[in-house]
C-alpha cells in the first residue's frame, strides 16, 4: 500500500527519532541546493551573459524539473546510494546512521560554503553513511560495489568534463576564426540561457536522486519494510524533494561563484557555453549509467577544460589543485567524523 503524505506525517509525529531524521533530511536537501546552485549558474554569471537573477530563476525552474522527472524514469543513482549500507541485521541502527551522516554532511557543507569551497555533497553523504555504517554494523554491512561505482564516476566526470569542454572550445574557435567578435558575440549570451537551463536540469536529475535515496530509507523504516526492493516511491516524495531543492537554489550565494569563476579561471561567453554543455553531457550519461557523481566536480573540470582550450596560462592551477585536495579531503573527513561520532554515541 502506498504511503500517503498525511499518514507519513502521523507516523513521524509519533516517532521522535524518525522526526529528527526527517528534519535533518529537509535541512540537508535545502543546504545542498543552496550550496550546489552556484555550479549551474557560475559560468553564466561570471561571463556576464546572464545576471544573477536570470541565472538563478533558470536554475530554480530546471532543477525542479530535473529532480522530479528523473524519478519517473530512472532511479539507478538512488538505488546505488540507498543500498550502500545493509541495514537489515538491525534496522534500529538506520536512524542513528542517517542522523549522524546527515549532521556531518550539513556541517561540512556549511563550513566549506563559508570558505567559498566547492565540495561534493553526494560524496560527502556516501562517505558519511559509510563511516557511520562501519561504526554501527561493521565492515561486512558495507556494499563496496557501490563504492566502486562512486570512484568510477569520480574519475569519469573529471576526465569527460575536461576533455569535452576542451574539444568544444577548440571546435568553436576553429568554426568562428573567420568571423569578427562583433558577429559572434550576440549568440553566446543567448546560448548560455539554454546551456544554463540544461545544466540545471541534469544537476537536478543527478543531485535529486541522493535525496530520493535517503527518503526511501526513511519511508522503509516508517512502514517497517525491507529496503532492498523499496524503490517505487509515492509521487509526493520527489515533488517535495524538488520543491525544497528549488527553494534552496533560489537562496544561492556568491562565494562559490567567486572561487570558481574569478579566482580559478575566467571564461569568455563561448567558453562558458562550452563548459555548460560539457557538464550536461557528462552528468546526463553518468546519471543514466547509475553512477552517483558530483555536479561540483563535473562543472569544475569542464571550466578548467574550457579555459585550457584557449590557454593553459588562463588557469590558476594553484587554486585548482587546492580545490582538488579539498575534494579528496571530503571523503576522508566525512567518513572519519561519522565513524567517530557513532562510536562515541554507542559508548553511552
Amino acid at each position: 500500500m502506498t504511503l500517503s503524505f498525511s499518514r507519513f506525517l502521523g507516523i513521524i509525529i509519533s516517532d521522535f527519532p524518525l522526526l529528527i531524521v526527517t528534519l535533518l533530511f529537509i535541512v540537508f536537501t535545502f543546504v545542498s541546493a543552496w550550496t550546489d546552485a552556484p555550479n549551474s549558474i557560475v559560468t553564466g554569471v561570471t561571463s556576464a551573459s546572464l545576471n544573477i537573477y536570470q541565472a538563478t530563476g533558470l536554475a530554480v525552474v530546471f532543477n525542479f524539473l530535473g529532480a522530479f522527472l528523473i524519478s519517473t524514469v530512472n532511479m539507478k543513482v538512488a538505488q546505488s546510494i540507498g543500498q550502500l549500507v545493509n541495514f537489515s541485521p538491525d534496522s534500529g541502527g538506520l536512524l542513528l546512521v542517517l542522523r549522524v551522516a546527515l549532521f556531518v554532511v550539513i556541517l561540512w557543507s556549511l563550513a566549506s560554503w563559508s570558505l567559498g569551497l566547492p565540495v561534493s555533497k553526494t560524496h560527502g553523504l556516501i562517505s558519511a553513511m559509510t563511516g557511520a555504517g562501519l561504526a554501527y554494523y561493521g565492515k561486512e554491512a558495507i556494499d563496496y560495489n557501490q563504492w566502486i561505482k562512486t570512484l568510477k564516476g569520480f574519475v569519469l566526470v573529471l576526465v569527460a568534463g575536461f576533455l569535452l569542454a576542451f574539444i568544444l572550445v577548440s571546435l568553436i574557435k576553429k568554426m568562428t576564426q573567420s568571423l569578427s567578435r562583433k558577429e559572434i558575440s550576440p549568440f553566446f549570451p543567448k546560448g548560455q540561457a539554454f546551456s544554463c537551463g540544461l545544466m540545471s536540469f541534469v544537476q537536478g536529475a543527478q543531485g535529486g536522486q541522493k535525496f530520493n535515496a535517503i527518503f526511501i530509507l526513511i519511508l522503509a523504516y516508517a512502514q517497517n519494510q525491507a529496503i532492498d526492493n523499496y524503490f517505487f516511491i509515492p509521487s509526493w516524495v520527489p515533488i517535495s524533494c524538488a520543491l525544497v531543492l528549488a527553494l534552496g537554489t533560489a537562496m544561492a550565494g556568491l562565494k562559490i561563484i567567486r572561487t570558481l569563476g574569478e579566482k580559478m579561471v575566467r571564461l569568455e561567453p563561448y567558453e562558458a557555453f562550452s563548459s555548460d554543455i560539457a557538464t550536461a553531457i557528462s552528468l546526463g550519461v553518468t546519471t543514466l549509467m547509475g553512477l552517483p557523481v558530483s555536479t561540483t566536480h563535473s562543472k569544475t573540470a569542464a571550466m578548467l577544460g574550457a579555459g585550457a582550450g584557449r590557454s593553459l596560462k588562463k588557469i590558476n592551477w594553484r587554486v585548482a589543485l587546492f580545490v582538488f585536495m579539498v575534494w579528496l579531503g571530503t571523503f576522508v573527513l566525512c567518513l572519519g567524523l561519522s565513524y567517530l561520532l557513532v562510536r562515541l554515541i554507542l559508548m553511552f
